[in-house]
């Protein structure tokens, strides 16, 4: 698992462009920062199109399906579940793992740091930040919704309810199955790569196959049901897009300045991109 983070550490900064006006934010001013974004995505359906309110009621529609078929998809899992798809859940749910999430973020950002590399270093910031407001959402909507888990052996429409603490009796945290925070917080990372690195052809490929496997893994191993997955997935993509299309509106700077030529005064346009 080591080699595998080295490894992908040390491939982002041969596709990096940095491209003009990169600069890494102040880690002070990161916490300013970070509650901005995240008021700024709490905030954003107030100036959604029409556009994307439909995309919303489409995701919206294929979550209820999944809902309304989630014992079904988890009944068929379990029956084809093998030592083959053990093997690969256990591979691939670390890449949900708070520990590689962090670490990978602050690697990019020490890798960017130590090669002077502005632009990296801030993906890896950024990467911080979209797993960090997707763990939030994460954590409310649990608390908010209390439902229980497919190996708790209840059945899929079992929900506490908004509470703080797991259900009673329970000496597992099978009580907070919705949504699934390794899928949410994968795709939220794994999403602002793709984005800060369009130009590159193997990390969509990379990035979102080890996701979508972290995603498979809850299902294989039985902690959550298919509806978790998907909602977790959609909301770490959401956030971590949005996120990267904070940071790319700061980027583009226009002021004004004084021009003060011999035959002529006025005021000059001045664009950073």
């Amino acid at each position: 698992m080591a080699l595998l983070l080295c490894g992908l550490l040390g491939l982002l900064p041969a596709v990096a462009v940095a491209g003009p006006g990169a600069e890494v934010t102040p880690l002070g001013d990161l916490p300013q920062r970070w509650a901005a974004d995240g008021w700024s995505l709490l905030t954003a359906p107030a100036d959604w199109r029409q556009s994307q309110w439909q995309a919303v009621g489409l995701i919206a529609a294929g979550s209820l399906g999944l809902y309304l078929l989630d014992d079904e998809i988890a009944e068929k899992v379990q029956a084809n579940r093998s030592g083959f798809s053990d093997s690969v859940s256990d591979f691939a749910k670390n890449f949900g793992e708070p520990w590689l999430l962090v670490a990978g973020g602050g690697g990019l950002y020490l890798t960017g740091r130590l090669r002077d590399d502005a632009y990296l270093a801030e993906t890896g910031l950024l990467s911080l930040e979209s797993y960090l407001l997707t763990g939030v959402a994460v954590l409310g909507l649990k608390h908010l919704g209390r439902r229980h888990r497919p190996n708790s052996g209840d059945d899929s429409d079992h929900w506490d309810g908004p509470g703080l603490s797991d259900r009673g009796g329970s000496g597992e945290p099978d009580g907070f199955s919705f949504p699934s925070g390794h899928a949410a917080g994968s795709f939220a990372v794994a999403s602002v790569l793709v984005a800060r690195y369009p130009e590159s052809r193997w990390l969509p490929w990379t990035a979102y196959g080890l996701a979508g496997l972290t995603a498979f893994s809850r299902l294989n191993d039985n902690e959550h049901w298919a509806s978790d997955v998907a909602v977790g997935a959609v909301l770490g993509l959401t956030v971590g897009k949005g996120i990267c299309l904070l940071a790319e509106k700061r980027r583009i700077v226009l002021r004004l300045v004084p021009l003060l030529e011999p035959d002529a005064a006025g005021l000059s346009l001045v664009g950073r991109f």
